[in-house]
């Protein structure tokens, strides 16, 4: 199944009138996951044709207003369009008194389902469902900040259809149990191993999103491997003191991480309103990181 990857809005602190503030959704298997939900998430998500109605999991990062902005317009509208599937909601410690003192205080009722689960320690599985997994570990931020790593689960390796045909096996429910990892007994006695008859599991596609932070361990730990890092990117080596200050990262910074994490592709995200043009922040990063990208609103990326 395809993982698709939309920038819904890759400014940061500020909208402008090309960026709107963070979100990130992947779409997988007719789900929706979103990372984060700044002001105007919702109204990004509908220009793209993904209904509210598919949003399973929010995960948020952490709790500055431009990455949760957009949280009410979401849970709110999904309850005027009468959406009755459930929705899961991760993040820090104090996101589920946030996200109910915003329906508390606004007198909305939410009827369908909501599941809020705080993420505490050092890190984990903060969702799972029989396709993929959402792990998540702390990030170096000013205030508490998680990032985020979504696993397709591995997929059953490929099954020789011709030496079963060459050992004589019939096609049908034995073919299924091969392929389900258990051994089989033919009429002549005869025994096969599923080792011997599916080849290596397939690995799941990976997909690191990792907002305002330093560089840190977990930054590694979180991009390693990764098909795609979707990675802030606040400022460019010439603020570089700047980003010190305020626990973000530089581009240039952004491209060693994605570097020692031997990630596949890196997209920059979460750019300053102070660089009208990107080239500057990817001009910095390719260098050291060849298969760099900037994020725009609206653009997709579909994992290969």
């Amino acid at each position: 199944m395809p993982v698709t990857v939309r920038f819904l809005g890759t400014s940061a602190a500020l909208p402008t009138s090309q960026r709107g503030l963070p979100g990130i959704a992947i779409k997988y298997d007719g789900a929706i996951i979103l990372f984060d939900c700044g002001e105007g998430t919702q109204r990004a998500l509908m220009e793209a044709g993904w209904k509210l109605s598919g949003i399973r999991l929010i995960c948020i990062s952490h709790l500055h207003a431009d990455h949760v902005g957009g949280l009410l317009g979401i849970l709110t509208t999904r309850e005027f369009q009468g959406i009755t599937r459930p929705v899961t909601i991760i993040g820090p410690p104090g996101v589920s008194d946030f996200a109910g003192s915003i329906l508390k205080y606004t007198y909305s009722h939410i009827q369908y389902p909501l599941e809020i689960k705080e993420l505490q320690g050092n890190g984990g599985i903060g969702y799972q469902d029989e396709n993929l997994a959402v792990h998540w570990a702390p990030l170096k931020h000013r205030v508490p900040t998680i990032g985020f790593l979504f696993v397709e689960h591995d997929k059953i390796g490929t099954f020789n259809v011709e030496r079963a045909v060459t050992l004589g096996i019939p096609a049908g429910p034995l073919y299924g149990k091969l392929k389900a990892g258990e051994d089989i007994t033919l009429p002549d006695g005869r025994i096969v191993r599923a080792s011997t008859m599916v080849g290596p599991a397939i690995p799941g596609k990976r997909v690191a999103v990792i907002w305002d932070t330093k560089p840190c361990p977990n930054a590694y730990y979180l991009s390693e491997n990764a098909d795609l890092l979707a990675m802030e990117s606040t400022f460019t080596q010439a603020h570089r003191d700047e980003a010190d200050a305020s626990d973000h990262c530089t581009a240039a910074q952004a491209a060693k991480i994605a570097r020692k994490a031997n990630a596949k592709q890196l997209i920059l995200t979460h750019i300053s309103a102070r660089y009208q043009e990107p080239d500057p922040l990817l001009q910095e990063a390719i260098p050291i990181f060849e298969t760099t990208l900037i994020a725009h609103d609206g653009m997709e990326f579909i994992v290969p």
